[in-house]
């Protein structure tokens, strides 16, 4: 887990009560060495947690930091994190491709957060609220699929479907 302030120290939370081995990293060393004792988490430095054998490298706090370098040192399968822009450039989604990395999106991955809060705010009930959930693991085994049998990246991918919905709903692009 890189960053554990809002969104990094939550999914921190959730992990551990699941069983998960974690570990942490953030640029405030104080407060991941808290969540760290909080949850039974081990530290990392922030410059080397990207470099973890695990399952999943959930980036949660600095954007770019999926680039040309970083990728040939990630051990992890999975990307999936909350910060936002977390690649350096377009061509670093089709280096995760290429080097067998599956990597959700960060607008996917934040956006259970955006419809809580929608749901929050109306008149909401949680099973609409878990079906609209639902539907955003739905989206995110479209884009694999759809990546996986046209070569693209997910992350364009994400990205051409995104702007298919909007102009589908008459949004702008």
């Amino acid at each position: 887990m890189q960053g554990v302030g809002n969104v990094g120290g939550r999914l921190v939370r959730l992990l551990a009560d699941a069983g998960a081995q974690i570990w942490v990293a953030d640029a405030n060393e104080n407060l991941a060495r808290e969540v760290a004792e909080e949850t039974g988490a081990s530290l990392c430095g922030i410059d080397d947690v990207h470099r973890i054998d695990a399952d999943i490298f959930s980036p949660n706090a600095l954007g770019a930091i999926l680039n040309e370098s970083s990728i040939t040192e990630l051990k992890a399968k999975v990307v999936v994190g909350g910060a936002n822009n977390q690649l350096a450039t377009p061509d670093d989604d089709l280096r995760l491709r290429a080097a067998g990395i599956a990597y959700c999106p960060d607008f996917l991955a934040n956006a259970g957060g955006i419809v809580n809060l929608h749901y929050q705010r109306s008149t909401w009930s949680p099973a609409r609220l878990a079906e609209h959930i639902e539907g955003l693991a739905a989206t995110f085994r479209e884009i694999f699929e759809t990546a996986a049998k046209s070569g693209a990246g997910t992350g364009a991918v994400a990205n051409a479907i995104a702007e298919d919905r909007i102009r589908a709903a008459g949004g702008r692009r």
